[in-house]
């Protein structure tokens, strides 16, 4: 009987480097005995230009951690949500959850 966890939730750090967590992150994603599932939490603000930083930072740590299967993503959204055509970015990302 096998009792794993099957996600863990992530916060995507504040800061604008990203390297060293996606490096951590990576480490895990990588190695092929872990069946880890992990789950990104993405505050997305309603100002444009700083939801697009976000997701500029999300698209990177994705490149960084070689676009891996076993992640998900959580937009945590507030009641100013930008717009559509922005929100439409993550309409080919595998959501967990709004």
């Amino acid at each position: 009987m096998h009792l794993g966890i099957g996600y863990i939730l992530i916060d995507m750090p504040r800061t604008e480097k990203i390297d060293n967590f996606a490096a951590t992150i990576n480490r895990y994603l990588s190695n092929p005995c872990l069946h880890q599932k992990f789950v990104l939490r993405l505050d997305i603000p309603g100002d444009e230009v700083k939801a697009e930083k976000v997701y500029q930072k999300y698209i990177e740590f994705k490149q960084l951690c070689e676009y891996p299967i076993q992640l998900s993503v959580c937009l945590n959204l507030h009641a100013d949500l930008p717009s559509e055509d922005f929100l439409l970015r993550f309409f080919s990302e595998k959501l967990f959850a709004c």
